[in-house]
C-alpha cells in the first residue's frame, strides 16, 4: 500500500472505521494525513512498523479522528512514547496507544 492508495481510500471511504496498514514502508505522513482528513469516523489504526510515520501526521489524526480508541504505533522510529506524551491530554485519556494506555504525567 502506497500513498496513492491512501488518497484513494480516504477519498472514497468516507465512513472507513478500520484501517491496518502495518509493515507498509511506502506509506508516509501525506498518506496518513489524507485518510485523518477524509475518515472523522476512524476508529482503530493499524501502523505498526510503518517507518516514515512522524508525530506529524499523528497529531493531524488525533485532532481530526474524534472516534479513535486504538492507535498501534510499535515499531514507527520516528515515534517514540515521549512523542506520544506530548498529544492532547484528552486524545491520551481516550486512546489506547503502542498496546497500553498512556497517561499524562
Amino acid at each position: 500500500v502506497s500513498n496513492k492508495a491512501l488518497f484513494a481510500i480516504a477519498q472514497h471511504t468516507v465512513r472507513l472505521s478500520y484501517l491496518n496498514i502495518s509493515k507498509c514502508q511506502l506509506i508516509t505522513d501525506d498518506g496518513l494525513k489524507a485518510v485523518a482528513l477524509h475518515c472523522p469516523e476512524l476508529y482503530q489504526l493499524l501502523l505498526t512498523d510503518c517507518k516514515w510515520v512522524t508525530l506529524d501526521s499523528i497529531r493531524v489524526i488525533a485532532e481530526h479522528c474524534l472516534s479513535l480508541f486504538h492507535l498501534s504505533v510499535t515499531g514507527c522510529p520516528h515515534l517514540s512514547q515521549e512523542h506520544l506524551q506530548t498529544l492532547p491530554a484528552a486524545l491520551l485519556s481516550r486512546v489506547e496507544v503502542l498496546g497500553a494506555a498512556l497517561t499524562q504525567p
